[in-house]
């Protein structure tokens, strides 16, 4: 059993970014990218939310 957060069609970008933040301070196992209705932009978002957080944190180190 793995604990995963995401998944599903009814999320805006501002939701699925905001859903990035809480992934990443609650390390799950998985992430499904959201919005769920088309893969190539779900995963644009959160692949690139994801990407600019941890710069930011790395930037401040």
């Amino acid at each position: 059993m793995e604990a995963y957060q995401g998944g599903t069609c009814n999320e805006t970008d501002v939701s699925a970014r905001t859903c990035v933040h809480v992934a990443l301070a609650a390390r799950p196992m998985r992430m499904l990218v959201k919005p769920g209705m088309g893969f190539d932009e779900g995963l644009d978002i959160v692949f690139n939310e994801m990407n600019r957080t941890i710069a930011l944190l790395q930037a401040k180190d």
